[in-house]
């Protein structure tokens, strides 16, 4: 039944029957239409909060494991960056090792020299 319909049954004046009488009944029956339609909203109004409650929980849960990644991550950078400098300095110690095993070499060659050029 639509709103016209609506309105000729209530403006109908049918024999026996007050208009005041089929008023109330209109009013009546459109209040019990409003509030089940109220009572269906706010089943729907409830459904969606609770969604969006769950969905509240999976963000956070979400974030929460962001962070413990990006900490991770920070985390790997900074042994990756110590990492490269100890190779660093694996490196120019080993250069310094090669430089002085070089020259504990040449000195003796060199003592070994005046050695030889002591007996003579």
């Amino acid at each position: 039944m639509n709103i016209d319909e609506n309105i000729l049954r209530i403006v109908k004046i049918e024999p026996g029957v007050t208009c005041s009488d089929e008023y109330e009944d209109e009013i009546q029956r459109l209040q019990l239409a409003h509030n089940q339609q109220i009572g269906e909203l706010c089943q729907e109004i409830d459904k969606s909060s609770r969604l969006v409650h769950q969905l509240k929980i999976e963000i956070d849960s979400m974030r929460i494991l962001i962070l413990q990644k990006d900490q991770q991550l920070i985390q790997q950078q900074r042994i990756e960056q110590e990492n490269l400098k100890l190779k660093n300095d694996v490196h120019n110690l080993k250069t310094q090792y090669d430089l002085l095993a070089t020259e504990m070499s040449d000195a003796r060659e060199y003592m070994l020299n005046l050695i030889e050029n002591f007996d003579n």
